[in-house]
């Protein structure tokens, strides 16, 4: 694996103590004070950074007026560890624990501090916002309310034409804090933003750009006031990523990466989500939610009470519902493997529907036992065993258009009496039709590049048979055998 050589393993003038106040002997207030992050890319990877302290002053350019700051965790710590300088064994070696956020931004604004005054012992401990809109913070969030599309959120030409609708409930990106409506507007969080187009992308692709439950959130820190809101998010990758530049290796292998061009990127993909919500002012949107950049989610929803966990690109989730019903999709495939038994029990039915073929193989027993067993065939019937035993304790009825018997022994036959073509015997009974529901199916729009509900229904035994969202969560409609037509009906009624 290539080494990632951006700092050249060398400590760049300002990563070391601030000589230039330490040689003159400058003694410094505590503090606190508001400094502006001018290098965080630390050689040493802890954490520090350069900032420039207006209240103190000098050129801000100059970078000997920089002062380095270390990173103090709310919470970290080590265990002891051993003397040893034994680089081998584990329990000579020290484990470190705690909590890390990421180093902001260059141009973001943190708290720092000096203890006793000493300029080289200076700490950044807090983040101060910089911009007078954190609606993103911290669920990468919509704007709220129940009627949003395209009255809240602005389109961006590179978004697609039509892409977003009345009905869509899609992450918006934050208002340029250098926009005069900002300034000169008291309700500014409540203007339209532009559209968050790498998330808006993902949340698409899953389906849910429509679902304010399982799709994005109204979960901000600007939602209402005091908020409700607990969270983080990380800041999310840059745009470029450097991760896609085609000769990234070479690049690394030769330590031609500086570290600036990780650090100027203006904008950034979005990043991973830990979300702790209590509603809103009308209670709705009451949840928990963990999501990563990409998509993949847990949500435990309980304004709704229900839990959803989803991979990236929809192709396979899973639902728990308030009235105890489990929900699966999968676009491949559903394995599953027990070393011990696998048990399944239902008070009521079991319906299994196969589009081709249901295959069960037992390497011992097969056995079924019920009080009525119907098997229809609509082509061929075929039962091949070394030793084949039907017994009835009543009746015992074939009929067909033609019959045939072959063996190579004898054909024996014992009754009271045998009766050749003198009589008809009863004839079996006939199978009733299995009970198929016409079931909603989501196909995705080449022309729309969306998901959506397709005119097409497919046959199926299961009374619910979920689909790609954004499915309906209704039952199919059933044509009974008598005539009778049962319409879908929801299957959590009251609930989305």
């Amino acid at each position: 694996m290539a080494q990632n050589k951006s700092s050249q393993g060398k400590l760049p003038d300002w990563a070391g103590s601030s000589s230039y106040f330490a040689a003159s002997g400058v003694k410094l207030d505590p503090g606190p004070y508001l400094g502006i992050i001018k290098n965080n890319a630390d050689p040493a990877r802890a954490g520090r950074l350069a900032v420039w302290v207006p209240a103190i002053g000098g050129d801000e350019d100059d970078a000997d007026k920089w002062y380095v700051v270390r990173y103090a965790s709310p919470f970290l710590g080590s265990t002891i560890g051993s003397t040893s300088d034994d680089s081998k064994n584990f329990s000579a070696s020290q484990q470190t624990y705690g909590f890390w956020a990421v180093p902001p931004d260059i141009g973001n604004l943190v708290l720092i501090t000096f203890i006793m005054g000493d300029p080289n012992q200076g700490f950044w401990f807090a983040c101060v916002p910089n911009t007078p809109t954190t609606h993103m913070i911290p669920g990468l969030a919509r704007p709220s309310g129940n009627v949003v599309g395209t009255d809240k959120i602005n389109q961006d030409p590179s978004f697609g034409s039509g892409r977003i609708t009345s009905e869509s409930f899609l992450p918006t990106s934050e208002l340029k804090s250098e926009n005069s409506s900002v300034e000169q507007n008291p309700e500014f969080y409540n203007l339209p933003k532009v559209v968050h187009t790498y998330q808006a992308n993902i949340v698409i692709e899953q389906g849910l750009d429509k679902d304010p439950v399982r799709g994005t959130i109204s979960s901000s820190s600007q939602r209402e006031t005091p908020s409700q809101v607990v969270g983080i998010s990380t800041p999310g990758r840059t745009i470029p990523d450097v991760a896609d530049f085609p000769n990234l290796d070479t690049i690394l292998q030769e330590g031609s990466l500086p570290v600036s061009l990780l650090q100027n990127f203006p904008n950034r993909k979005g990043g991973h989500s830990f979300v702790m919500d209590d509603g809103d002012v009308y209670g709705q949107n009451r949840l928990l939610r963990l999501r990563s950049s990409s998509g993949h989610q847990i949500l435990m929803h309980d304004t709704e009470d229900l839990m959803y966990i989803s991979n990236s690109h929809g192709t396979a989730w899973i639902e728990l519902t308030p009235d105890g019903s489990i929900n699966i999709f999968s676009n491949s495939n559903v394995s599953v493997r027990a070393q011990k038994d696998i048990n399944f029990h239902a008070d009521r039915d079991i319906n299994i529907h196969s589009g081709n073929t249901i295959r069960i193989h037992a390497e011992k027993y097969f056995l079924n036992q019920t009080e009525s067993y119907q098997v229809t065939a609509l082509n061929n019937y075929s039962l091949n065993a070394g030793n084949i035993g039907i017994k009835s304790g009543t009746s015992l009825l074939f009929e067909s258009v033609t019959a045939g018997m072959k063996t190579s022994a004898d054909i024996i036959l014992k009754g009271r009496k045998i009766f050749l073509n003198t009589s008809t015997p009863n004839s079996p009974l006939t199978n009733q039709s299995l009970e198929f529901y016409k079931q909603a199916n989501v196909l995705y729009d080449n022309n729309e590049k969306l998901w959506k509900l397709s005119s097409d229904t497919f046959d199926s035994l299961a009374v619910f048979a979920p689909t790609h969202e954004p499915w309906m969560r209704k039952s199919g409609e059933l044509k009974m055998n008598s005539g009778q037509t049962i319409l879908p009906a929801a299957q959590t009624p009251g609930k989305t």
